[in-house]
């Protein structure tokens, strides 16, 4: 989910080459995922909301926070956008020698250190709680469902040896409270297979980019490990996101045209048939596709500098922020017995933990940049990574 190899940012982006969006995009899933994992964490839950009468204002927030529950999606597109970037390199200059030494010192060090720190972060917030607020924690509260998904977040031979081996929650069980984890380890494995894919490209478009992926798609079913069947099923989605990169270096003339059919055919598919992988993978290409060819005027807006200057800082605010809200939870729970049924604790703690990534950030993840990386400020547009 790094932009750290993107190419640098033109005067006048040509289409689908507004890479300053593209951070936007990457911040507004990350505060996205936040909000939704502290409407689930901080707040009784619609369940619960509707046995009491509220306000016409307190109802319309209420159910208008609904549209909060697609975080799972929202990292559908993150996966699209890390094979656009990664990809980004080759697809603009296709002839030059694929060095997998670099590649993957360059990948070890953005993505590892970081990682680590999340997991040393979590076990310290998870002792905290644990011993100060054990009724989380242990699965003990009044809700069957929450207390179901705590049960698998646990310290022992099944979630920690997958952890310290990059694949957090292979077997079965998360690290400790730190559930979203997951996506990360995804992302470790198809930063694996991308020298292997990139030589199947070099060979063959068709295979790379129709073969792989509707053979796993189609096979999926077959795969014994479910882990596995996840991972390989969500693959696909990554490689669309490599071929955007492509199409955005190439830029063939009615580009928009094509990438519609492209796009629309399978989606098509995908409702018609409720395979719900086909339809993650049109939404992801059709939304980076949309940010990547924005007006690079909009680029200029604070709010859109806002969202880039988060998305910049996204892995660390994306890797860190749970523990942080599962400790305000668990507060909350001890002290008063349930969640809050008003919103302001979720609004409160997404605001707190979405500050803390920020900073875990510049504390940490910044000494691990590319030393010719330069950080772009809200007051000034962005410089892309080399």
């Amino acid at each position: 989910m790094s932009i750290a190899d993107s190419v640098a940012t033109r005067p006048q982006p040509p289409l689908l080459q507004n890479f300053p969006a593209l951070d936007a995009l990457r911040g507004l899933l990350a505060v996205y995922v936040v909000a939704g994992h502290a409407r689930w964490l901080l707040w009784t839950g619609h369940a619960n909301w509707i046995t009491e009468p509220h306000s016409l204002l307190g109802n319309g927030i209420a159910f208008a926070s609904a549209g909060l529950r697609f975080g799972h999606e929202a990292v559908m597109v993150f996966f699209a956008l890390s094979g656009f970037f990664i990809h980004m390199r080759m697809a603009k200059n296709p002839n030059n020698k694929f060095n997998i030494s670099q590649y993957s010192v360059r990948r070890i060090r953005r993505i590892i250190p970081p990682y680590l720190f999340a997991l040393l972060l979590t076990v310290v917030l998870d002792t905290i709680g644990r011993h100060s607020f054990p009724t989380l924690y242990l699965g003990k509260t009044s809700d069957p469902l929450l207390n179901k998904l705590f049960l698998v977040k646990t310290y022992n031979a099944r979630s920690v040896i997958p952890a310290l081996t990059f694949v957090p929650s292979a077997m079965g069980e998360d690290f400790g409270s730190n559930g979203p984890l997951w996506s990360i380890g995804y992302e470790m494995i198809y930063y694996s297979l991308y020298p292997l894919w990139l030589y199947v490209r070099r060979a063959s478009g068709v295979l790379a980019y129709i073969v792989i992926p509707v053979t796993l798609l189609a096979t999926s079913e077959l795969i014994p490990f479910s882990y596995c069947e996840a991972v390989l099923t969500k693959y696909p989605i990554w490689i669309a996101g490599a071929g955007l990169a492509e199409l955005a270096m190439n830029q063939p003339r009615r580009l928009k045209l094509i990438l519609f059919a492209a796009t629309l055919l399978p989606l098509a598919i995908g409702i018609l048939t409720n395979l719900i992988p086909i339809i993650h993978v049109c939404v992801g290409v059709s939304i980076v596709a949309t940010f990547a060819s924005l007006p690079a005027h909009l680029s200029k807006r604070r709010i859109s500098q806002l969202f880039e200057h988060i998305g910049i800082r996204s892995y660390s605010l994306y890797a860190c922020h749970f523990p942080v809200l599962v400790l305000i939870s668990a507060w909350l729970v001890e002290t008063r017995g349930v969640r809050p049924f008003n919103g302001f604790a979720a609004l409160f703690g997404a605001a707190i933990s979405t500050c803390l990534g920020l900073i875990f950030f510049e504390l940490f993840e910044r000494q691990f940049l590319s030393r010719d990386v330069t950080l772009p400020s809200i007051d000034k547009p962005a410089p892309q990574h080399a």
